[in-house]
């Protein structure tokens, strides 16, 4: 174990940070400081004794390497390397260009309401991920409140258009009165989720048991008489 600490000593001696021995040695940087403060190293002040070589660091930004990328080169964070490359006056990429997928056209299609899983099936990310960008980027979240008043007129709509039919089937199902088959009345394939299908919404009872695949077709080719209160 002596050993291991000699080695961080004289690695820091050789101007390593204690945030990249930290890494290197899988233990938080303020355990390398306590080590190197109980081994007597002199002129410990808690920062690195070595300037940063910001000329690299601004060269390899511009080639467009990420600041976190250079930080754990150089031993840095990112946040200290973009704010050293301002001081340098160094033109720093806009925040939308430091993600991997395209943000601002991310937001210009949540600014035109389409839906977010057609965003995110697009983009292939994380609703939290595109959230967290499109807060550090102070886009103008859709409010829950909107979310709801759409959502209960899509409820409304679909209470207009199948009435109670649907709630009924599934009673009648609890009660006996209807019993589900275990066979397609269509094309007679044995199945154990046969879809109580309605012709008319004005008839929650008279129901044909159709497969998903018949049930699927039927509504392709059909339109069914919609509930009339």
């Amino acid at each position: 174990m002596s050993g291991r600490y000699d080695n961080i000593v004289n690695e820091y001696e050789d101007g390593e940070s204690t945030t990249t021995l930290g890494r290197k040695y899988g233990v938080h940087r303020n355990s390398i400081a306590l080590a190197l403060k109980r081994r007597g190293v002199v002129n410990f002040r808690g920062k690195r004794k070595t300037k940063i070589d910001y000329e690299l660091a601004e060269k390899m930004y511009i080639q467009g390497m990420s600041a976190e990328n250079i930080g754990l080169k150089l031993g840095i964070t990112a946040g200290a390397l973009i704010h050293g490359l301002r001081r340098r006056d160094v033109p720093i990429r806009s925040r939308a260009s430091r993600y991997r997928w395209d943000v601002e056209e991310a937001i210009s299609m949540y600014n035109s309401e389409i839906p977010t899983k057609e965003i995110l099936k697009k983009y292939g990310i994380h609703n939290s991920t595109m959230m967290k960008a499109f807060k550090k980027m102070d886009v103008n979240i859709r409010s829950r409140d909107n979310w709801i008043s759409k959502n209960r007129s899509n409820q409304k709509c679909r209470r207009l258009k199948y009435g109670k039919a649907h709630i009924v089937v599934q009673g009648a199902i609890i009660t006996g009165a209807l019993v589900r088959p275990s066979k397609c009345s269509e094309c007679g394939v044995g199945t154990d989720k046969a879809i109580g299908h309605h012709d008319n919404y004005n008839k929650p009872l008279d129901v044909r048991w159709l497969c998903d695949k018949c049930h699927l077709e039927w509504h392709r080719n059909n339109k069914p008489v919609e509930y009339a209160p």
